[in-house]
């Protein structure tokens, strides 16, 4: 089992490519950082990594992680305590920790999950059908980031009605989170702030149930025209 993530290392101005490998036969449980800037490779060993294995759940694109709060994100499987944890990793402080997901949540009841930034908290996305093959969406946000008493679920919305396919959250911003169709051409945006969903379709549809390639726009920083004084 591999795990991957791109983040940003602010105590060295720095970026970084972190990859895990996850092996019961294997008992070293290796990890790579490699440093962009540097052009170098650091190869070690964490022993906080010898009891996790794949989630009881299909994550969206479960083996990238989530950077957020100068670390990256995995959802995955302890299976000394039998469950479900998040997998951080600290780039600022170099050291592995995990976080229980919300007591409510039970992800073998999903058909699948994932981790976003929303409103600036940490969040776990979870989609399910019910019996009339709608999907429903619940949100829990982490108010305080490594607080795991502070989860609070932020909505249950019903995303799509009688659609063929999943709804997969494909991204999100500070405020919105967007789903995609993968069958229909569906897109969806939910707005955080308000509460509203909107719907658009879109063509060129690839038939991957979860595999996607998000492409965010940057915008250039102002310009600063500075005059002289009267």
């Amino acid at each position: 089992m591999n795990l991957y993530g791109f983040g940003y290392d602010r105590s060295e101005d720095n970026y970084v490519v972190l990859q895990i490998y996850l092996s019961k036969r294997d008992t070293s449980h290796r990890a790579l950082l490699y440093f962009v800037n540097h052009d170098s490779w650091r190869d070690f060993e964490d022993d906080s990594l010898s009891t996790i294995t794949h989630p009881s759940v299909s994550v969206h694109q479960g083996s990238m992680g989530l950077y957020f709060a100068d670390s990256l994100h995995w959802i995955t499987f302890n299976y000394e305590t039998n469950a479900d944890v998040i997998l951080p990793y600290n780039i600022f402080e170099s050291k592995f920790y995990q976080l229980s997901i919300p007591d409510e949540v039970e992800l073998q009841d999903y058909s699948v999950c994932c981790l976003r930034n929303i409103r600036d908290s940490l969040a776990i996305c979870t989609v399910m059908h019910d019996a009339n093959w709608d999907y429903m969406v619940d949100i829990w946000e982490m108010k305080e980031y490594g607080v795991t008493t502070s989860w609070s679920k932020l909505t249950c919305m019903q995303v799509s009605n009688h659609i063929s396919g999943y709804m997969l959250p494909a991204c999100s911003s500070e405020n919105s989170l967007v789903f995609v169709n993968n069958e229909s051409g569906l897109f969806a945006t939910w707005n955080a702030m308000d509460e509203t969903l909107e719907y658009t379709t879109f063509d060129h549809v690839l038939p991957f149930e979860h595999q996607m390639i998000v492409c965010e726009e940057t915008r250039p920083p102002p310009l600063l025209l500075l005059l002289p004084p009267p």
